[in-house]
């Protein structure tokens, strides 16, 4: 502060002419030092632009990778499903009556013919959907 003071001072005690001079020295002087400033501006934006260029960079090979080792797991557990698949069909069907562990319920005579074994109709309508959806998963992914 007290250096512009003392240009100011040192202005109005030199002649018109020397401040004239004076003044356009230090409008010079200042014209330059904003030049460097604004390209060391200039320079620090392009460094800061690079390094965020190489950060995107960086964050997209990352995502890839993920995507890609994703892909490469969801691969595996496909081929497991099929491999489970194959395995279900090749099950030999068993369609013999079990006994419930009691047997019939003693004192009540028996009305109705027997029913089938619930567990058998439970496990052939679970092997029908689960191959009906591995198909359904095997066609959208083979579209």
């Amino acid at each position: 502060m007290s250096n512009l003071a003392d240009q100011l001072a040192q202005m109005r005690s030199s002649s018109p002419e020397g401040r004239a001079t004076g003044l356009t020295e230090q409008l010079e002087q200042m014209r330059i030092r904003m030049n460097d400033a604004a390209r060391r501006e200039s320079d620090l934006a392009a460094e800061l632009n690079a390094a965020i260029r190489r950060m995107d960079d960086q964050l997209l090979h990352e995502v890839r990778s993920m995507a890609a080792e994703h892909e490469a797991r969801r691969a595996n557990i496909l081929n497991e499903l099929e491999l489970f698949a194959t395995r279900l069909n090749e099950l030999p069907h068993h369609h013999r009556q079990r006994q419930p562990l009691g047997g019939p319920p003693r004192g009540l005579l028996p009305s109705s013919p027997p029913s089938p074994p619930r567990h058998a109709i439970e496990q052939t309508e679970r092997q029908q959907t689960i191959e009906e959806m591995l198909t359904r998963h095997l066609t959208r992914q083979s579209a």
